[in-house]
């Protein structure tokens, strides 16, 4: 059952589910060298070290590794998996579905990232004041500056690589605005609509709710033209790539965690946003 739920488990796109990034720690990191990040030293690598190419973007140990984290956690969290060798399939063990989460989370970033180039898509000035009110924002939510150290060095992130990152969801919000508006390529025109609940299966669904699921930037029409953008980009995995074996970084990286400081709680701040 466990298994048959991870392979099926439905992954939104990241930059318009969640905001992983914002949601989870909130817009800036530590700053600190990127070669001394847990991630890194679980693994052994270099933050610099190409581990793939995706379009003519090249993916760093950094980005990839805190990707292929996130989806060790959500292994690890939702469904007690500590046996990374473990087969999901014939040919598919845990670790090998934790690289491919990874996969596509970067995949997705890389794939944003590009069309926000060709489509000269920049961030809007409310978005710019946004982002450089988040970490203030955020060292008030968690408490202190300790802890919101703590949380980031967590993570495995940098403020630079967690700034860049924070950059993208906001990229693909003007990108789904473009494309849905009048005009656009993906404009909710009557013959869309109908394409699309036929390919998904919403043939039955009113107008309204046709159209609220089309639009839905999580999972509607943008999903599956980013999904068909990522199908064509090249993608080159590198010799270090293949080297990461997740039966040896997660528990590596778990030691890591546990030899972080853990900063006091200040329980007269409290942790309170409106």
């Amino acid at each position: 059952m466990i298994m048959e739920g991870l392979k099926s488990r439905a992954v939104a796109l990241v930059v318009c589910a969640a905001l992983i990034l914002v949601g989870w720690f909130g817009g800036s990191a530590i700053q600190n060298a990127q070669d001394d990040l847990i991630t890194l030293r679980a693994a052994g690598l270099k933050a610099d070290t190409v581990v793939m190419t995706i379009g003519e973007q090249e993916i760093t140990a950094a980005e990839y590794l805190y990707w292929l984290t996130n989806a060790c956690d959500t292994v690890y969290q939702y469904y007690g998996i500590t046996d990374w060798s473990m087969a999901l399939s014939e040919d598919l063990t845990v670790g090998d579905y934790a690289k491919e989460q990874a996969d596509y989370y970067v995949s997705q970033y890389a794939a944003i990232r590009q069309m926000a180039e060709e489509k000269d898509v920049t961030l809007t000035e409310e978005q710019q004041t946004e982002l450089d009110g988040m970490r203030d924002y955020y060292v008030g939510y968690y408490g202190s500056e300790e802890m919101y150290d703590y949380l980031l060095a967590y993570a495995g992130l940098t403020e630079e690589m967690l700034t860049e990152s924070n950059v993208v969801p906001y990229l693909y919000e003007t990108i789904c605005a473009q494309l849905l508006s009048e005009g656009g390529e993906l404009e909710p025109t009557e013959a869309r609509l109908q394409e699309f609940a036929e390919t998904h299966g919403y043939t039955g669904a009113s107008d309204e709710m046709l159209l609220l699921y089309y639009t839905d930037t999580g999972y509607g029409a943008v999903y599956d033209y980013v999904n068909d953008y990522i199908e064509g980009m090249e993608v080159v995995k590198t010799e270090a790539y293949d080297a990461i074996d997740v039966a040896e970084f997660y528990p590596a990286l778990l030691a890591e965690r546990q030899a972080l400081p853990v900063p006091s709680l200040d329980t007269d701040s409290g942790s309170s946003a409106e």
